[in-house]
């Protein structure tokens, strides 16, 4: 769990009601973290600008969501975290 005294700027995504889209997280170093929530139903596009250092996917999504994945953290060297690709068939 966070502290809630380390929970900082909390932004909500609009369109989609209860889904936050961005937290800023006080690291132990005293600088921020921020993390990004994205909706699958939201499409590619929005996954689609700067790198991320860390990406994880905690349910089973299209190839175009894992590929664009990718592509955010190839710009970084980051990693992906794949929780739920069962059943996929790409190719």
């Amino acid at each position: 769990m966070i502290p809630k005294a380390n929970i900082g700027n909390v932004v909500k995504a609009q369109g989609i009601s209860g889904l936050i889209d961005t937290v800023n997280i006080k690291h132990v170093s005293g600088e921020y973290s921020t993390l990004q929530f994205k909706s699958y139903e939201r499409g590619r596009e929005k996954w689609q600008g700067a790198g991320l250092e860390v990406i994880w996917l905690d349910e089973e999504c299209s190839a175009d969501l894992y590929y664009e994945a990718l592509t955010r953290t190839n710009e970084t060297g980051g990693i992906h975290d794949v929780h739920a690709i069962v059943g996929h068939e790409w190719r």
